[in-house]
């Protein structure tokens, strides 16, 4: 790999491809650097929809596909381009709508965005349809299951459902419709996201998603006994607290107060989202018997 021309740059040297590269920076990416392409989202609602004809309506939106680096879309208004062939004569199909901006240095014959459908197979158990290789990157936008006999898109039976991923730009926070779709983006440490599903705000901890919670307080009672002296200070043998079961599913961020006669410490000694391990000091005296330690543990 070389460095790329950058854009804007103190020349025109940049080309399409430099500039989709520079750009994909801007975009959420994965742990691995690969860049998530979808929707931008300003709401929630359906962006397919039916019609009283055989085509669909799509609306608003801004996106970004990733060929070679991000290419950014957008559909101004609502567009009615999309034509579905007629229902089956038996049976169902299910055909996928997609999004994908055509460019000739990438081999396609035309350099302009375009609406498509992939048109499936009729079935009892009709399938998704995959992309063509020609557009193995676009973004799938939705799929329709037209039963026979099915006049319009809004004709009984006919179910439209949206698979667009969302995205977000660079540290911004991802949304996605389930815990599925939150489990199949691997972003690195520290990034969020926002699970519809259950409305929860989740965080990115140890390769692993952490839903956000509300500090989970505890005043706990150490172990006073045995331990030892170091350079005057005196302490307790190692205490250990588990988490209520569920509590966590990644380890929690963890703050320690200890209370108690004379000058004490306490010191976190292992974490895990099942619970903690930790011991009490204490300057010029064995830590006393009265001596607590005020948990405070939380994802965030």
């Amino acid at each position: 790999m070389t460095l790329g021309h950058g854009f804007p740059g103190h020349s025109a040297l940049a080309t399409f491809a430099d500039v989709r590269r520079d750009l994909e920076g801007a975009v959420a990416r994965n742990a691995a650097g690969v860049m998530r392409a979808g929707i931008f989202p300003a709401h929630y609602d359906p962006l397919v929809t039916g019609r009283t004809d055989m085509k669909v309506n799509i609306a608003d939106f801004r996106a970004v596909q990733n060929r070679g680096g991000a290419i950014f879309l957008a559909n101004v208004g609502t567009d009615a381009s999309v034509q579905l062939d007629a229902a089956p004569a038996a049976n169902r199909r299910i055909d996928l709508i997609y999004v994908t901006q055509r460019s000739t240095a990438l081999g396609d014959a035309a350099s302009t965005p375009v609406f498509g459908v992939v048109k499936g197979t009729a079935s009892a158990s009709p399938v998704v349809p995959a992309l063509p290789a020609a557009v193995t990157d676009a973004i799938r936008l939705a799929t329709v299951e037209i039963p026979a006999g099915a006049t319009t898109t809004l004709s009984a039976g006919v179910v439209i459902t949206q698979v667009y991923p969302y995205t977000a730009m660079a540290g911004g926070t991802v949304v996605v419709r389930n815990s599925v779709e939150l489990a199949a983006w691997t972003p690195a440490d520290n990034a969020r996201a926002f699970n519809l599903a259950d409305t929860g705000d989740y965080v990115r901890v140890g390769g692993a998603w952490g839903k956000k919670s509300e500090p989970f307080r505890m005043l706990l009672t150490p172990t006073i006994t045995g331990g030892g002296n170091t350079s005057g200070w005196y302490y307790a043998n190692d205490s250990s607290y588990n988490f209520p079961g569920g509590t966590f599913s990644v380890a929690p961020r963890v703050k320690l107060t200890p209370r108690g006669t004379g000058f004490i410490v306490a010191q976190l000694a292992a974490i895990t989202a099942a619970g903690i391990t930790y011991g009490v000091a204490r300057l010029g005296a064995a830590p006393a018997a009265n001596t607590r330690v005020e948990l405070e543990a939380w994802v965030e």
